[in-house]
Formats: structure tokens, C-alpha cells, sequence
């Protein structure tokens, strides 16, 4: 694993572009605490690094709303003490809240590990953060020690190799993050396993944000190819997955991505790009990658 340089992201900015929506508002808000309590609490930033959605619209500055904060680590879930991490983090978030954000209650409600078995190679930790405004009725259940029905997620991926190690830093503290390489590389990957053969979930989000990433210039240069590539076979590899050229020309992937795309739309800003043109663009990419040398690291 390589190391980057760590990116000053403007959570602060990025929270107050969505204050003609109340309801976008206050998701951001709460999820600013949660990326605050992770990255103030040297147990949790030891072991838990930021990606997905809420790490492109903040780094990259996509147009995706979500309501789920991912985080990964290299980890086992053997080698980690789960509740241990929840402890913590029900411990951060309070702490987070009155320092940042007085008039939110935020709390830890409810957790699931997906799949459940004890012997899974890559689980998921599925927590349910529920939250409240100071004068809602929410928020006077909540004091009550009842639960929210006002939920952001936070899904915590074990045993999740990352090539390129960086961070964020917000509001001064560095916070632990995917690499866009590593970012990348992953959609890359699921948007692979989405075949039946390899009984993977449909995910219209893949192709919608590498395509944002792709368009907006990000990726462009052949060391960005060379880098993202060592991404993917690592990635592809930790899976027990071929990591080849040919391999995104199954058409099952196009139409399994395909698949529920439309709903896109009531999750970002401005008009769908059509399904064929993006997919298009993340394929040629794809295809375009150096796949007659082999990756290399940063600093190798």
C-alpha cells in the first residue's frame, strides 16, 4: 500500500448547498458529525476509512445524494471488536453533536452484520445512526431514549484491501479515506459481480458515478490509468475474481446495470445522462486501461 496526500475537503460548503431542501440539509448535517466523530476518534480513524457517495460529492464534487455514509477497513471482523467500535462510536457522535452541532441529537439505534455468519470473509456492518433537530418531536423521543424514525446509515465493510492509502482533512482533522483509484477500482469491481455467475446485487449507481468521474476530467492521464489498474487487480484479486480486459464485454453486466438506472434521477441534480451514452464512456475507459503492463504503485 501507497501513500497520497491528504485533500482539504469543504464539508462546511457542501452542507450549505443544500439549504433551499430541508430535508438534504439536515441529512448533510448529521452526516458532517459522523465524519467528524470518525476522524477526532484515534480508535476509529485508525481502522475506518471514508468512500462511496459522500467521498465523491465531497472530493470530486458529484451530484449523487445519499443517505449512507461508507466506510471500509483492512481488517477482519475476527481480528475486531465490534462492539468495541459501536461503544466508540456512540461515544464520538455525542461528543461530535455538542461541539459542532448543538441542536442535533444524533445516536447509534440499531446494528446488522450482512451476511451474518460468523465465519464471513467480507462482511458488512450495517449501523442505523438515528437523528433529530432540537425542537422536533423526534428529538423529544430521542431525550426519551426512544428511537428516531429519521435514520442515515453507516455501512462499515471488513477485510477490504486498499491500494492507495490518503485522507481528507475536515475542519482540521485528517480523516482516513479511499484513494479515487481505490474508489474507482471498487465500482469497477462490482459493477463486475453483478452477474448471475458470481450471484452479485443489481447496482445502477456504478455506472452513473464513474461516468461523472470519467466526464469530469478525473482519471485522464496514463499514470491515473496505470495507478487505478494496480487498484483493480488488487481488488479483483482479494475477491478471487479475474481481473481482465475482456471481461466487461458480458452483456449481462450492461444489463444488469441497466436495471433500475431510470431511478437514478430523484437522486441527483440536473437530467439523467441516457443509460448507453454513460455506459459507453465507462466501458471505452475501461477498455482503454494499460492492460499489456502491469500496475504499479505510487512511489514503486
Amino acid at each position: 500500500m501507497s501513500d497520497l496526500p491528504s485533500t482539504h475537503v469543504d464539508v462546511d460548503a457542501w452542507v450549505a448547498a443544500a439549504a433551499d431542501d430541508s430535508g438534504e440539509h439536515v441529512v448533510r448535517r448529521v452526516m458532517r458529525v459522523i465524519l467528524l466523530a470518525v476522524a477526532r476518534s484515534p480508535r476509529l480513524n485508525g481502522i475506518m476509512a471514508v468512500k462511496g457517495g459522500v467521498l465523491l460529492a465531497l472530493g470530486y464534487g458529484t451530484d449523487r445524494h445519499t443517505k449512507d455514509v461508507d466506510f471500509s477497513t483492512i481488517r477482519t471482523v475476527q481480528e475486531e471488536d465490534v462492539e468495541g467500535i459501536l461503544t466508540e462510536l456512540s461515544r464520538a457522535l455525542e461528543s461530535a453533536c455538542g461541539d459542532a452541532d448543538d441542536e442535533l441529537l444524533c445516536r447509534v439505534q440499531k446494528r446488522e452484520m450482512k451476511p451474518p455468519a460468523a465465519d464471513a470473509s467480507f462482511p458488512t456492518l450495517r449501523i442505523r445512526v438515528g437523528y433529530a433537530i432540537k425542537g422536533e418531536k423526534e428529538f423529544r423521543r430521542m431525550v426519551q431514549g426512544r428511537p428516531s424514525a429519521k435514520v442515515v446509515l453507516i455501512d462499515l465493510s471488513f477485510n477490504e484491501q486498499t491500494c492507495y492509502a490518503t485522507s481528507i482533512t475536515i475542519d482540521g482533522h485528517e480523516l482516513s479515506a479511499y484513494s479515487l483509484f481505490d474508489q474507482a477500482a471498487e465500482k469497477y469491481r462490482a459493477m463486475i459481480q453483478q452477474t448471475s455467475a458470481r450471484r452479485g446485487r443489481i447496482r445502477r449507481q456504478d455506472v452513473y458515478d464513474l461516468y461523472r468521474l470519467i466526464s469530469k476530467g478525473y482519471l485522464a492521464t496514463a499514470d491515473d490509468r496505470a495507478y487505478l489498474l494496480a487498484a483493480m487487480r488488487q481488488k479483483f484479486t482479494a475477491r478471487d475474481l479475474p481481473c481482465e480486459r475482456g471481461l466487461i464485454e458480458d452483456p449481462e453486466i450492461a444489463e444488469r446495470s441497466r436495471s433500475n438506472y431510470h431511478r437514478l434521477q430523484d437522486e441527483i441534480d440536473g437530467g439523467l445522462p441516457d443509460f448507453d451514452l454513460a455506459f459507453g464512456v465507462v466501458k471505452e475507459f475501461y477498455l482503454s486501461l494499460p492492460w499489456d503492463r502491469a500496475g504499479r504503485l505510487v512511489g514503486a
